[in-house]
């Protein structure tokens, strides 16, 4: 993806549907657990975790396409930090320092 971005272009929008069908289902499943005493969701957040990781690392070469990425990733930080495993929450920030580093970052967390 990084040495012909524009050959890749249709595989990045399916990694993006993706990275936001996981965002929703990790959202869902941590209201569930939140409400019974069940859990699950590692794989979820493994997975997620993983995605943030991979979009950020391509995100300078997909300006336009991943331009809400850094306020996605932040939303999900700003909203469930605490709640968030530990891996995933790693991963999360991660990805955000990647995307600061190389200047994609626009959105503004407190």
């Amino acid at each position: 993806m990084k040495r012909d971005p524009e050959g890749y272009e249709t595989e990045l929008r399916q990694l993006q549907r993706h990275f936001e069908s996981s965002v929703f289902l990790f959202r869902q499943q941590a209201a569930l657990s939140s409400s019974s005493s069940g859990g699950g969701g590692g794989e979820t957040a493994k997975e997620l975790g993983d995605l943030a990781l991979f979009l950020a690392h391509v995100a300078p070469f997909y300006p336009n396409d991943l331009a809400d990425l850094p306020d996605h990733i932040g939303g999900l930080l700003d909203t469930n930090a605490r709640a968030l495993p530990s891996g995933l929450r790693v991963h999360l920030v991660q990805a955000l320092i990647l995307l600061v580093n190389r200047k994609v970052n626009s959105c503004s967390i407190h």
